[in-house]
């Protein structure tokens, strides 16, 4: 990686890890600070975004709107991975776009999602980061650079922050913003200058879809324990209760639970030959038709 470096790092936490391994690496932003602003649609009735917000939080914003003329829109950027892979790409960049130019027009937008509160301040929408561990290592340092609230302070009404009249964002990020972007373009403009290039350099690093997902799916379990502290955050003593009578149940039947995350990656080894069946063009399923009948010649 040295060869290529330095390595540009979206938090403190990876330019960090990456150094102690004799990596070079900088802290350069997430590149979704450099998405452009959206089409601007006077909407017929103003409205204000809550992104995965905490309910507590949700019943208090409609408690504030309540006799405004401000709609509400309810929000999530949770996606299940069997519509993912049955979604083509086009489809999802699409939703994409729709969902950032919904952002770009609100009177504010108020989240606990990291890759929610970044293109707003791309984009220049106010936005109110509302999660109780805005601090770790995810968001270190953007929660300096956003409006920031506790949830709970936000329920109490400790929360200075005016949805019917928002403040602007913070511009400490502008200097990040303006360097990713200068790097891009220098980046592309070089690409372009090549011409043709050679990508079996490039090749020998891909991995199959069903690798990919496989790792992801491992990825996301080993990660749900820490995941679960942060959000715990934003959930309320009864949420939390429940939550841990659900892990005690687990914890009783592990075995079943074992079994169920096995009959789950079998399932997601069958979406993936589905999305491979719907996204595979069909020069790509002659090719492979050809080959099958090539390899039955062979054995005869």
């Amino acid at each position: 990686m040295n060869n290529y470096g330095p390595v540009g790092c979206r938090d403190y936490y990876t330019r960090d890890n990456l150094r102690k391994l004799g990596i070079n690496a900088d802290f350069t932003g997430c590149i979704t600070l450099a998405l452009p602003k959206q089409k601007r649609i006077k909407p017929e009735k103003e409205y204000v975004c809550l992104v995965d917000v905490a309910k507590p939080v949700e019943r208090k914003v409609r408690e504030q709107l309540k006799d405004t003329n401000i709609d509400v829109k309810v929000i999530t950027h949770t996606v299940l991975m069997e519509d993912q892979l049955a979604t083509p790409f086009e489809q999802r960049m699409q939703k994409a776009e729709e969902l950032l130019t919904l952002y770009q027009n609100a009177k504010c937008v108020i989240t606990r999602r990291l890759h929610a509160a970044l293109p707003c301040l791309a984009m220049d929408v106010p936005v109110l980061l509302a999660m109780k561990n805005a601090k770790s290592i995810r968001f270190n340092p953007y929660a300096e650079w956003l409006n920031y609230c506790v949830p709970i302070n936000y329920v109490r009404g400790e929360c200075d922050y005016d949805i019917t009249n928002p403040p602007a964002n913070p511009t400490a990020y502008r200097e990040y913003r303006d360097k990713i972007i200068k790097s891009v373009e220098s980046f592309v403009k070089k690409c372009e200058s090549l011409g043709d290039v050679d990508t079996d350099d490039i090749d020998r690093f891909k991995k199959s879809d069903i690798s990919v997902a496989i790792w992801r799916n491992r990825k996301m379990k080993k990660t749900a324990e820490i995941w679960e502290k942060e959000l715990n955050g934003d959930l309320t003593e009864d949420e939390i209760a429940k939550n841990n009578e659900l892990k005690a149940q687990i914890r009783k039947n592990r075995f079943k639970f074992r079994t169920q995350n096995k009959i789950y990656d079998k399932l997601l080894l069958r979406y993936l030959a589905q999305a491979r069946r719907i996204y595979d063009s069909p020069e790509k399923k002659e090719e492979r038709k050809r080959a099958r009948e090539a390899a039955k010649k062979a054995k005869l």
